[in-house]
């Protein structure tokens, strides 16, 4: 599940995606040969701030805020 909220009087974006898997992500340097890993990478890239919460049933929520979008 994927959820997108937009203040655009204060510029601030935030995004939520869920999933049912347990694992939480870890930010590394994958190499060209990983398959999976750039996760992380992409929400450091633009966010001020993220994080990651447990969810109600399995699984985790992967959020990120950032400001200045308009």
């Amino acid at each position: 599940m994927v959820r997108l909220t937009c203040d655009g009087r204060g510029g601030v974006l935030e995004v939520e995606v869920s999933d049912t898997h347990e694992q939480c992500p870890v930010p590394k340097a994958p190499t060209s040969e990983d398959a999976e890993g750039r996760g992380p990478l992409l929400v450091e890239a633009p966010a001020d701030r993220w994080g990651i919460r447990e969810r109600r049933g399995p699984g985790k929520t992967v959020w990120a805020r950032i400001t200045g979008a308009r």
